[in-house]
């Protein structure tokens, strides 16, 4: 798994992104397999929150 300080692999999104990688990095030409490493291991991320305020106001985070 990757060492990311800003994304924990243990669980989530991010551990079922790597776990696709590895299932098709076996069926991928030699040309697209030098890429798996810069999917697993990004240089930078975007990292984006997006405030959710409900119908009646509410917001489901608190």
């Amino acid at each position: 798994m990757s060492n990311l300080s800003y994304a924990n692999a243990e669980y989530g999104p991010w551990k079922t992104f790597l776990e696709q990688v590895d299932r098709v990095a076996p069926y991928l030409s030699e040309d697209l397999s030098k890429y798996v490493d810069t999917l697993k291991r990004p240089k930078r991320a975007l990292i984006v929150d997006v405030p959710i305020i409900m119908d009646d106001g509410t917001d489901p985070s608190l």
